[in-house]
């Protein structure tokens, strides 16, 4: 395990980039960093996987390369999957704990900046996929829309939203 002080990560497209039917999924920019210190923690040598967690104010921005709209992630705590291959690494996962709040451009959203709240969220790079849960209730709002369910699924991040148990709308 290393710890560093001065926890701020870049994450390059190199690192977010893997090709699938001749396009790339899960590729662009990320940022992230946090008030507290970064932990790198080896979960699986053989297989090269390393977690990265960040604590304490963690706040991670992901550009899309495709010009997609960016999303802004702040939590207690966040944490990066890693997969190593050589002297490269890939984000496997995103995991975000505590006090979550997912931010996507107004610009890129026809004006109304999408705001979505829960306790945990967790995105597969991979897939693109992820889930915002909340207890209660995880929100999603855009404008005057609000939806509230326990769970809410996305494909991409906050891209198409399917809210799962429980709901509560007001469109």
């Amino acid at each position: 395990s290393k710890i560093r002080s001065d926890p701020v990560v870049e994450i390059g497209p190199e690192m977010m980039a893997e090709m699938r039917d001749g396009s790339e999924k899960g590729a662009g920019r990320m940022v992230v960093s946090s008030a507290g210190p970064m932990e790198t923690i080896e979960t699986d040598r053989a297989r090269r996987l390393e977690r990265m967690v960040f604590t304490r104010e963690a706040n991670a921005l992901y550009t899309p390369a495709d010009g997609g709209a960016p999303s802004r992630i702040a939590a207690d705590q966040l944490v990066l999957d890693m997969e190593r291959s050589g002297t490269k690494a890939q984000i496997g996962a995103l995991e975000a704990n505590g006090n979550v709040v997912v931010r996507q451009s107004a610009v890129a959203v026809g004006g109304e900046e999408i705001v979505a709240r829960g306790s945990r969220l967790h995105w597969n790079r991979r897939t693109g996929q992820g889930t915002l849960l909340g207890a209660p209730f995880a929100t999603i709002d855009r404008g005057a829309n609000h939806a509230e369910a326990p769970k809410i699924s996305f494909d991409a991040i906050l891209a198409v939203a399917v809210l799962k148990g429980a709901k509560s709308m007001k469109l």
